[in-house]
């Protein structure tokens, strides 16, 4: 089990305040409650890249939007420029282009992102989190058959419509490369959340 070193009390040493405690645990409840969604979506665009048709067996009916789900719509996220450091380095040791969202979010508080990234860093060295990080990759990609309307996206339905080979291949790639990290990302922001004592989950459920 993950037990993280990084705490609210361990943050005031590095001159992090409560307030900023407050609104970075702000910024990562909204990307908690968009990640796993943002997740679904690529799963299912890279299994309708194989298929006839995904989805449809999940439930129509619109729902109401939660208070919750309100205040997440409301606050509003700043994405750090990608060339800030620590962005290339994480971007670096993550093997990617460019540092994910999560840690764009995290570097408007430089003190919290050191101390973050200290600790997530390391994470690969854990074989469970690695294990559960895959597990969730294929979660999602099982579970698209139950987004609430069906989805059309083989490369003959994608060619049919006028959408040209090479724009179809470009984006089956950036699709399924982009599928690992999001799920790992998942996993570091529900770290991160953890780590500031929060164990709930952000999920989508009816009002």
């Amino acid at each position: 089990t993950y037990e993280p070193v990084l705490s609210p009390q361990s943050l005031e040493s590095r001159s992090v305040s409560a307030e900023d405690v407050r609104d970075i645990l702000g910024a990562l409840d909204v990307l908690h409650w968009v990640q796993p969604q943002t997740l679904l979506i690529c799963a299912a665009l890279a299994e309708a890249f194989e298929a006839d048709r995904v989805g449809g067996e999940g439930r129509p009916e619109p729902r109401d939007t939660t208070d919750r789900e309100r205040t997440h719509l409301a606050t509003p996220l700043h994405l750090v420029a990608l060339d800030v450091e620590p962005l290339p380095t994480i971007a670096a040791m993550l093997q990617l282009d460019e540092a994910p969202e999560l840690y764009r979010t995290a570097a408007e508080w430089p003190a919290y992102l050191e101390a973050a990234w200290g600790e997530l860093q390391h994470f690969p060295a854990y074989p469970p989190l690695r294990r559960r990080a895959r597990a969730l990759y294929y979660y999602a990609r099982s579970s698209a058959r139950f987004l609430a309307q069906p989805l059309e996206a083989n490369a003959e339905t994608l060619a049919a419509r006028g959408v040209p080979a090479e724009a179809i291949a470009l984006a089956r790639a950036t699709v399924e490369d982009a599928l690992p990290m999001l799920a790992t990302m998942v996993m570091h922001c529900a770290a991160l959340r953890a780590a500031l004592g929060v164990a709930d989950h952000e999920v989508v459920r009816p009002a």
